[in-house]
């Protein structure tokens, strides 16, 4: 099964296909607000570096959020239009759990956090349960001030949401360092794959991304 992966929720744009739980190839390109005019040629360099075109492909996996409004409705019209051209399942992976998913086997509990609003972050805590990261405190918008009691004693913490709690001062937690959790699109397609390896997929036509709160704009209206 070849399953394209999908990941524009953060400032890095990332495209990766998998193929029967190996990858096979994946770019990556960090640079906020540019997701729109990188991903076509991220997705055509994958292609060529594979050598596999669309009729390829089994199946994708797209991230659902939380995270940039933008940045995932690109990467939710991508998979979205694809899934409906090639009538090919699509599967919504949720952010934080695709970043969990390469570290749970050694980091249990683990909270993953993400960035959000100007004083407040988008935390889910996972513990290890059949080799799997399985929530156990689903994502919400926490406070960064009420973060240590939120967080009731696990010290492990992961994602780009960590930056936010450092420069608030937020002290006394294991900050996993990027190294451990890059973003990328891997670990989207991998999942999404498992997903349809048992015969679950989300319904094309229902699916779009979890922002947990509602999008607000600063444009100002004219007239």
């Amino acid at each position: 099964m070849t399953v394209l992966g999908i990941e524009t929720s953060t400032a890095t744009c990332a495209v990766a296909l998998v193929k029967d739980g190996r990858l096979l190839a994946e770019y990556r390109h960090q640079q906020a607000k540019m997701h729109a005019e990188i991903i076509p040629a991220l997705v055509e360099n994958l292609f060529k570096t594979t050598a596999l075109t669309f009729s390829d492909l089994d199946g994708v996996g797209v991230s659902s959020g939380p995270g940039s409004y933008t940045g995932l409705r690109i990467g939710m019209s991508l998979a979205k239009g694809l899934a409906f051209a090639r009538q090919i399942p699509i599967a919504g992976i949720p952010t934080v759990e695709a970043i969990a998913f390469g570290l749970i086997s050694a980091f249990s509990p683990l909270i993953i956090a993400m960035p959000s609003r100007k004083g407040e972050i988008y935390a889910g805590a996972f513990v290890a349960e059949n080799e799997r990261a399985q929530f156990v405190k689903p994502v919400e918008a926490v406070l960064i001030a009420e973060f240590p009691d939120w967080a009731e004693n696990i010290q492990t913490v992961a994602g780009p949401g960590i930056t936010a709690l450092e420069t608030a001062g937020i002290t006394g937690f294991n900050y996993l360092p990027e190294r451990l959790w890059q973003i990328g699109a891997l670990n989207t397609g991998l999942l999404a794959a498992e997903k349809f390896a048992v015969g679950q997929a989300d319904d094309l036509h229902s699916l779009e991304p979890n922002y947990i709160k509602p999008f607000y704009t600063t444009a100002k209206k004219v007239g």
